[in-house]
């Protein structure tokens, strides 16, 4: 979760030399927006959601299912759709993962607090796996996205490929590859979700305040005695 930009990673090493300058920040940030909302009061009700949707490749000859590293090149390409669309209700805010295989979606703006909006959420996450699915159907016939949290065998690596713009790796051939491949087609043609990660927050700004109040005082008292 977080805001993510485009850029290299560092090393182990490279985070160890700025985990003090990290930790620092990140308590002067806290306490900097709690003092700046300590005191808001009637705010509305709002609420969201986020899913992490994985994309993978389907090799139907060799009952093969490849996560398929194109997350870079569909958002760009989805953001811009989304920058047209003119309805609030039908846009949607992607962002970038950790993982070049996995793309995340968020409603545009939060959920309310009536009955009604509860029945949008549904719809909402059917739109986000249209808007992408709809871009990789233009460009293969064997590229899809999935509601699912985590790929089996992720880390059971038997063969790479690279295969010009798709570039597809992480090949993957299960012991039971007919069984495993037929699971996968299920859940795709079936629309089903079989894990979906969702964030979603239903707690109000009132208990959220409660919270940084006691950590923020944690925050003092530990500072106190250092």
């Amino acid at each position: 979760m977080g805001l993510l930009s485009e850029g290299n990673p560092l090393s182990w090493t490279e985070i160890k030399l700025a985990l003090q300058h990290i930790r620092s920040y990140a308590l002067d940030e806290l306490i900097r927006t709690f003092n700046k909302s300590k005191d808001r009061q009637k705010d509305a009700f709002t609420w969201g959601d986020e899913v992490e949707l994985t994309l993978v490749r389907f090799d139907h000859d060799n009952k093969y299912v490849q996560l398929l590293l194109k997350g870079h090149q569909l958002l760009p390409i989805v953001c811009e759709l989304n920058d047209k669309i003119n309805d609030e209700a039908c846009r949607i805010a992607w962002h970038p993962e950790a993982c070049d295989f996995v793309v995340e979606g968020v409603p545009s703006q939060p959920y309310g607090f009536l009955p009604s909006h509860f029945n949008t959420v549904e719809a909402n996450m059917k739109l986000r796996r249209e808007q992408i699915q709809q871009i990789l159907c233009q460009q293969s016939d064997c590229e899809y996205i999935l509601n699912i949290a985590a790929f089996p065998r992720s880390v059971s690596i038997s063969k790479s490929t690279r295969s010009g713009a798709t570039n597809p790796v992480y090949l993957h051939k299960y012991y039971k590859s007919s069984q495993q491949h037929k699971l996968t087609i299920d859940l795709l043609h079936m629309n089903f979700i079989l894990y979906v990660s969702i964030a979603v927050t239903t707690v109000t700004r009132q208990a959220i305040t409660n919270v940084l109040f006691f950590f923020i005082h944690v925050i003092q008292i530990r500072t106190t005695a250092l």
